[in-house]
């Protein structure tokens, strides 16, 4: 049996100790990084939105189903959405971009009509902006983006 120095063990100590605080620190930069790409996602979504909406209120109160159709098309070129859905004021299904979500294809559900704001669901980012023009709603604005970059940032 051997036995152990003091030295050799304050060696192991200093070993353990620096191992957990180089495991910490990783672990706060991959939180960090997760939480800065989360609110970047978060805010570029919540921009496109406010603009979109500004764009809406003129189809949404003269019943332009084709001008709509256009403002969302317009989104195209931003990566990660997969569809954009444009409710009337009475919550039924005004106009849409994208991919059908089976749980939006007629009307807005009713806990949605509560929400506003971007959460995390189901892998997918989902952006809740009514359309407001003068205090009147006219309808609500919902933006449905791909949120697997982050979840895949989370499993490496």
């Amino acid at each position: 049996m051997k036995t152990r120095t003091v030295q050799g063990q304050l060696f192991r100590m200093q070993g353990i100790g620096i191992g957990i605080s180089l495991f910490l620190c990783i672990l706060a930069f991959i939180v960090n990084d997760l939480a800065v790409f989360k609110r970047s996602e978060t805010h570029e979504l919540t921009t496109v939105s406010s603009v979109l909406a500004k764009g809406l209120v003129a189809p949404l109160m003269f019943l332009d189903k084709d001008a709509a159709e256009k403002v969302l098309r317009s989104l195209a070129s931003v990566p990660n959405i997969q569809a954009v859905y444009l409710f009337d004021s009475q919550g039924q299904v005004f106009s849409h971009y994208g991919s059908k979500i089976e749980s939006l294809n007629h009307s807005m559900p009713e806990s949605m009509r509560k929400e506003k704001g971007t959460k995390i669901q189901a892998s997918l980012f989902w952006t809740v902006r009514p359309v407001i023009e003068e205090n009147t709603l006219h309808g609500t604005l919902v933006i449905i983006s791909d949120a697997s970059e982050l979840f895949n940032q989370m499993q490496t």
